[in-house]
């Protein structure tokens, strides 16, 4: 009885938004060290597990109600709309305690620790998705507003044409840079975007997230599958079928902390629903969207950018190179240069790069990551530049990148695979060899070798020529390597002299 009347009493507290006062009882009575008592009772509510049990309790409460709330039709959401942003309102002031509690446990209780943060992150979600959905219900669930698309069939088979069309329309690198094709796989902006969020590991792991599933409409996503292929309407993929489906996947699934991502792709859902439609349709949506969730406008035209980048319309792409030197910077996603690439917007390419920061043929940042993304985007910059006919450039920024790459790696010389590729000799090879490839099919061989290479570069120019030249004859390949060969020697004679 005296433990329902803390409970009780904790939440008059809860729906007062007094939870402040829950958190003086932790920290002033739970944490008090004098607080001891002999009798088992007072002495439990004394102890912090007595405020996890209420935390439980009322989250799993809140959960509940909300969960009726939502199989109600729209109309009646609509009027529950307050009583929503109270629980939205409890929902965190919840967390706040829970908060409190995980930095008051000690090693000695540690294990409540593990079941407080999986409290927490329920918490978490159901506050988030909740946040979502009076969002949605304030639009009707954007049911009044006309998607570019006829039916979501029509939709889905368009996104799997753009998925067509960045695997053959936008290649990899040079056949031997296999490890660096790998690296760039052609992946949409919006499959990266999912498969980020960890969605489908956690469709998996339901056991986890029971507490939670009744939030889900019936006629969401059962499972979800981030990656787009052709046999789509096996399993459920992006498009979402419906807004509720998008809040559904993403505010239940997926870890709570990715909260800015998950809002963003619901933002690139937006835009991808309306964007070829007259703004005065549609454009105060996301601009409310962002008002109500603090999402500033370079975020929303970022958001913007990678849904045109993955259309593969050539409107799409213009309106795409239209904004970006506005959300051009050093916080850039390195796909974006990439994609210019494949899409043969060499100039705006270059100007993606340079304000990355790219333009000062520093290539101490690509460092960050690990290695084979660091060549991947190092390649792009040297294509871009060849592309630009800024051969100069690109063979600077190629040595200070070989060069960054052999003080952090040890000169490994070992034919093992595995070895191989940590060295900074495999580096400099892949990177002379695209260099070489771009070189050939541009036609820009002569200048290539007139640039000052050094040995081990000059062993996979060397290489690359003579492949070339055995592979087609009849080019000018074979004889500028051979005017190469003569240059090279007629230096050692008069080095010699």
């Amino acid at each position: 009885m005296d433990v329902q009347r803390l409970h009780s009493l904790f939440d008059v507290a809860v729906q007062n938004n007094l939870t402040s006062l829950i958190c003086h009882y932790i920290t002033d009575v739970c944490l008090d060290e004098n607080a001891v008592s002999s009798d088992p009772l007072l002495a439990f509510l004394l102890d912090e597990v007595v405020i996890k049990d209420w935390c439980k309790k009322a989250v799993n409460a809140l959960i509940t109600e909300i969960g009726v709330i939502y199989k109600f039709g729209l109309e009646m959401m609509r009027s529950k709309l307050s009583q929503l942003q109270k629980f939205a309102t409890q929902l965190a002031g919840i967390y706040s305690v829970l908060e409190v509690m995980v930095s008051s446990f000690t090693e000695a209780v540690s294990a409540h620790v593990n079941d407080l943060h999986q409290l927490i992150e329920n918490t978490l979600k159901a506050k988030q998705h909740l946040e979502a959905m009076i969002w949605c219900i304030r639009h009707s669930f954007i049911q009044d507003i006309c998607s570019r698309y006829a039916d979501h069939t029509s939709w889905s088979s368009d996104v799997i044409q753009r998925k067509a069309y960045a695997e053959t329309k936008w290649p990899g690198f040079s056949d031997e840079v296999s490890d660096v094709n790998q690296a760039s796989k052609s992946t949409l902006f919006i499959e990266q975007a999912l498969q980020n969020l960890g969605i489908e590991q956690s469709y998996m792991d339901k056991e986890e997230e029971i507490a939670i599933t009744c939030l889900q409409n019936e006629q969401s996503s059962s499972m979800f599958c981030s990656t787009i292929t052709t046999d789509h309407f096996s399993i459920d993929r992006y498009p979402f079928k419906n807004l509720r489906e998008a809040v559904d996947v993403l505010f239940l699934h997926g870890a709570s902390d990715m909260v800015i991502a998950k809002q963003a792709i619901l933002l690139y859902y937006l835009f991808d629903r309306h964007w070829s439609r007259p703004d005065s349709e549609w454009r105060y949506l996301v601009d409310d969207f962002a008002a109500t969730f603090g999402i500033t406008n370079r975020t929303l035209l970022e958001c913007l950018v990678f849904c045109l980048l993955d259309d593969y319309s050539s409107e799409a792409l213009e309106e795409a190179c239209s904004h970006l030197p506005k959300i051009s910077s050093k916080e850039t996603h390195p796909k974006i240069a990439q994609v210019l690439l494949e899409r043969q917007k060499y100039d705006m390419a270059l100007l993606v790069l340079k304000c990355t920061g790219h333009g000062s043929f520093s290539a101490t940042e690509n460092f960050k990551k690990d290695d084979i993304s660091s060549l991947s985007e190092a390649v792009t910059v040297v294509r871009v530049r060849i592309e630009c006919r800024l051969l100069t450039e690109a063979f600077m920024y190629h040595r200070s990148y070989c060069s960054k790459v052999k003080e952090q790696h040890s000169a490994d010389m070992t034919h093992a695979e595995d070895a191989l590729k940590n060295s900074w000799v495999y580096h400099v090879e892949m990177m002379v060899t695209e260099f070489c490839a771009i070189c050939i099919k541009r036609n820009l061989v002569d200048k290539m070798i007139d640039l000052p290479w050094d040995s081990e570069e000059e062993k996979h120019l060397h290489k690359s020529l003579f492949d070339s030249a055995h592979e087609m004859p009849m080019k000018p390949n074979g004889s500028l390597l051979v005017v190469y060969y003569l240059r090279v020697n007629i230096l050692i004679l008069i080095f010699c002299i």
